[in-house]
């Protein structure tokens, strides 16, 4: 019997909708730093069977590496987290209707925290759309940008923190959304 049961992924694998079942469950455990052969041993599947599905999930996340899959998991949950923190409302199905609803919320702030206060508000929010994978339709959906003007955004983003990859872009995202939680949760 394997480790985790699927009911423990109930929920989760809500988060990422491009995602079989499968797929979802596989990139939770991959993404706390698991390897292959640690993932099989939970999920009870042999490691190149959660090698293929890892690189599966990765194709339908976009991402350019397997590696890419443990950031961008970690960054959606948190981001969410950060969402219902600062909204009070949960995620819905809809981006557009989720940015929406968050620079709305941020309208009623009397002491606006800002994540990241050296990009304005839209280009945070879209940074942080790119580095927890969502899906780019939706982004440009979201955002109303095309995919030239997406790449701009990334690159003038990769400028202005003063790094040089999209990898090392998500664990900043990562890396600030952490910091934030833990601030509120320390006295």
């Amino acid at each position: 019997m394997a480790a985790m049961d699927p009911i423990h992924f109930q929920k989760a694998i809500n988060l990422f909708p491009q995602l079989s079942q499968t797929q979802a469950e596989n990139c939770f455990i991959f993404s706390t730093s698991a390897t292959y052969h640690e993932v099989s041993e939970i999920r009870g599947k042999s490691p190149v069977s959660i090698k293929k599905t890892l690189e599966k999930a990765q194709i339908n996340l976009e991402l350019h590496t397997v590696q890419s899959i443990r950031p961008v998991f970690l960054t959606r949950l948190l981001f969410n987290s950060f969402y219902l923190i600062r909204t009070g409302k949960k995620r819905s199905l809809s981006l557009k209707e989720d940015i929406e609803t968050f620079l709305a919320a941020l309208n009623h702030e009397q002491n606006l925290f800002r994540l990241f206060p050296e990009l304005e508000i839209n280009h945070a929010l879209l940074m942080c759309s790119f580095c927890s994978g969502e899906m780019l339709k939706d982004i440009y959906h979201a955002f109303s940008v095309n995919e030239a003007q997406l790449q701009r955004a990334i690159d003038n983003f990769l400028k202005v923190m003063k790094i040089n990859s999209i990898q090392t872009l998500r664990i900043v995202v990562l890396v600030r959304l952490e910091a934030y939680l833990a601030s509120i949760t320390i006295s």
